[in-house]
């Protein structure tokens, strides 16, 4: 009886090793292709959904964006001043539609199909309203962010670093994960807790729409404006960049708008006296660092009015 017992804990055992291997192994195949190898796969895309650079863009520049509209529709620029403003009237855009196909490192390859220019060139935020043709109330909002032609003494930098590590279009963000198996998640999760330190690289290409445009008010989608009661949206994460702007220009403060890429390459923001940073800048590159370091050693001004800053490398 004993020897059988124990032919059975040594049956067990190795059934139990081979499985270990077995998941070790697919596990490190997994994570050998999460970070030699993007997934290519087709992605169901919105209609109508956008996307454009992830810098911003000069006050008299003509800003490409690239959409698709497979109905064809509308569009409506606003300003987000003091009030959400309408720039202009409706501009009708022609059907098309771009490939569905979709690389997880770098995104979407689409032909730019649309075209804006500031009929009256000031610097801020800005918001393009696409409208589905067969559906009016299909909208998907993209965000601009427009800097004056020199760097103002006070310049405000939205956090479009965090804006994509939140946004999972195409199934992926530093959040959520709907195309590595579970297996390889849970993996992740139990070598992150043995091994805080390590910080498991996720590819987020920025040439992709927002997750969920139609609806203004999600945590990861950048566009804002009023309710019916001309208040914020106070529970969705990216307002308190447009209160800080309304204030700035409430009280009669000049400031440019610029992104996180533009704090990585443009060093003529050291010419400013003071950076806002009010939105969640969670994450941040070598090169923000740098930029950071360096504009306070010379005496320069940043005021963080929100928490969680400088969190996560990026």
């Amino acid at each position: 009886m004993v020897k059988q017992w124990m032919q059975w804990f040594k049956n067990g055992l190795a059934t139990l090793i081979g499985l270990g291997l077995l998941i070790a192994g697919l596990f490190l195949y997994e994570f050998y292709k999460a970070h030699k190898k993007p997934i290519t796969h087709h992605v169901a895309l919105p209609e109508p959904c956008a996307f454009t650079a992830p810098k911003s863009f000069n006050q008299h520049e003509i800003i490409p964006i690239k959409v698709h509209a497979p109905n064809g529709g509308n569009r409506q620029l606003f300003r987000l001043g003091q009030s959400w403003e309408a720039i202009g009237e409706p501009v009708s855009i022609p059907p098309f539609t771009q490939t569905d196909w979709y690389n997880s490192w770098s995104g979407f390859e689409w032909e730019v199909t649309d075209t804006v220019k500031l009929t009256k060139p000031l610097s801020g935020y800005y918001c393009v309203a696409y409208a589905d043709s067969n559906n009016p109330s299909q909208v998907y909002y993209q965000a601009l962010h427009i800097h004056p032609d020199t760097v103002p003494p006070v310049v405000l930098i939205s956090c479009t670093n965090t804006w994509q590590a939140y946004n999972h279009f195409g199934g992926q963000s530093n959040y959520v994960d709907n195309v590595r198996p579970a297996y390889y998640q849970k993996g992740l999760w139990l070598l992150n807790k043995i091994f805080p330190q390590l910080k498991p690289l996720v590819h987020l290409p920025f040439n992709r729409p927002y997750a969920n445009g139609g609806d203004i008010w999600e945590h990861q989608h950048p566009a804002l404006r009023w309710n019916e009661e001309d208040t914020f949206r106070w529970h969705a994460e990216w307002p308190g960049e447009w209160v800080t702007a309304a204030f700035l220009e409430r009280i009669g403060v000049k400031y440019g708008v610029y992104t996180d890429r533009d704090l990585s390459n443009v060093s003529a923001l050291q010419e400013a006296r003071l950076w806002i940073i009010s939105g969640h800048s969670e994450y941040w590159t070598e090169e923000m660092v740098a930029q950071l370091e360096q504009f306070l050693a010379k005496g320069g001004k940043v005021a963080f009015l929100s928490g969680n800053n400088l969190y996560h490398p990026s």
